[in-house]
């Protein structure tokens, strides 16, 4: 849940404590500081090169969320930088800081009663003049991260801080040099239910979209065949794809190729004439699978991390195959929520994920299916489009 953005919009020179944001973004000078930040061509800016910190009104749910900005590169000045913090007092010189230092790369610190400690070593990377870097803090319990572009840069366990505190800022430079923040957001990580919901959506819709990829590719064999006696056949099949596709959210590309194909087939043309559209659906439709796969992929690493689990590469493999098998079966989507939070559940509390861990999660998982608990949110079980090579007429 977002609880703070502010995309900085306002009059050059504008003091941020007399600047609003869009959500929970009015701001108050840290504790321990004697400027405040500016703005400067929509973004946030340091002043007199002197560091200034601030944090937002915005109140975090809980202590576990994210603070997150794009750090814009206006100047490349010895000693610069710029970073979001989190847990910050309200009272008191005490907060996590992800940051980048000129001449060090990318940092993570707790500042705790004005005493500053550098967790982790610093990542270097030498940053593009005009260019921008998405900057994240993540705080899970003891977990606290520096992502960069979405990738993990640093994380290490610390438990200095241990109050929800605000989200903010600390940073140095002027509204000319230096480094300045953009498009600044605090919130709090999805719920078990959320991460369930999300994960097993993208699990349905890499076998949707294997399915539709194999009616398409069912069809193109009839076009290309060119066999009139097939021309009703491949006709409703292409109507059925259209139906198919109607029933889930698909991307525009996806859609445009399906309503092409069905113009075709519903014109004079015979067969033959919209193989070429046939093949181009079928196109569009395996590289939306592959993404939605990689997709998942992804999603898995981020249960497993807010589960505060360092799951290895074969764990994650093994669940995610898991979740695509139990999809494709059926029956078995009606409960892919409860999959995930058991997964959330027991990984919690473990130092890993072993295989007789696994083992138990899906014998959970099968428990719930059984009991036909819940209904997913993108498709009944009958509304999935049918795998249905098999039923094709043979040319």
């Amino acid at each position: 849940m977002v609880f703070v953005t502010d995309t900085f919009t306002d009059a050059n020179g504008t003091s941020v404590v007399s600047h609003t944001g869009e959500l929970g973004a009015s701001w108050t000078r840290q504790t321990g500081y004697e400027y405040d930040a500016v703005i400067q061509n929509g973004r946030l800016a340091g002043y007199l090169a002197t560091a200034t910190a601030g944090y937002a009104s915005g109140v975090p749910g809980s202590p576990d969320y994210s603070v997150s900005a794009d750090l814009y590169v206006v100047s490349d000045t010895s000693g610069r930088l710029s970073g979001v913090t989190g847990r910050a007092s309200t009272s008191a010189f005490t907060f996590y800081l992800a940051r980048y230092l000129r001449g060090s790369g990318w940092q993570l610190f707790k500042y705790v009663g004005g005493t500053f400690t550098q967790l982790g070593s610093s990542v270097a990377q030498p940053l593009t003049l005009g260019a921008t870097y998405r900057m994240e803090l993540r705080m899970s319990g003891n977990v606290i991260s520096l992502y960069v572009d979405g990738q993990l840069l640093i994380t290490q366990i610390d438990s200095a801080i241990s109050a929800a505190g605000r989200a903010g800022y600390r940073l140095t430079g002027t509204p000319t040099t230096g480094y300045h923040l953009d498009n600044l957001r605090a919130e709090t990580p999805q719920s078990g239910a959320e991460y369930a919901e999300t994960v097993a959506d993208t699990a349905v819709m890499v076998t949707v979209l294997e399915d539709m990829a194999a009616r398409a590719e069912s069809l193109l064999t009839l076009c290309q065949a060119a066999d009139s006696a097939q021309d009703a056949v491949a006709r409703a099949l292409v109507e059925d794809l259209a139906t198919a596709a109607s029933s889930a959210a698909f991307s525009a590309d996806v859609m445009q190729a399906v309503d092409s194909l069905r113009d075709a087939a519903r014109s004079s043309q015979d067969v033959a004439a919209f193989a070429v559209r046939a093949e181009s659906l079928l196109t569009v439709l395996q590289a939306a699978a592959s993404a939605y796969d990689a997709r998942l992929g992804v999603q898995m690493e981020e249960v497993f991390a807010a589960a505060q689990v360092s799951a290895s590469e074969t764990d994650v493999q093994t669940v995610r195959e898991t979740l695509l098998s139990l999809a494709r079966s059926g029956a078995a989507v009606a409960d892919m929520g409860a999959f995930i939070d058991q997964v959330r559940d027991r990984a919690a509390g473990a130092a890993g994920v072993s295989d007789a861990v696994l083992s138990a999660l899906v014998a959970v998982y099968g428990a719930h299916v059984r009991s036909g608990a819940v209904a997913p949110r993108l498709f009944s079980h009958e509304a999935r489009p049918r795998r249905f090579v098999s039923e094709v007429p043979p040319c």
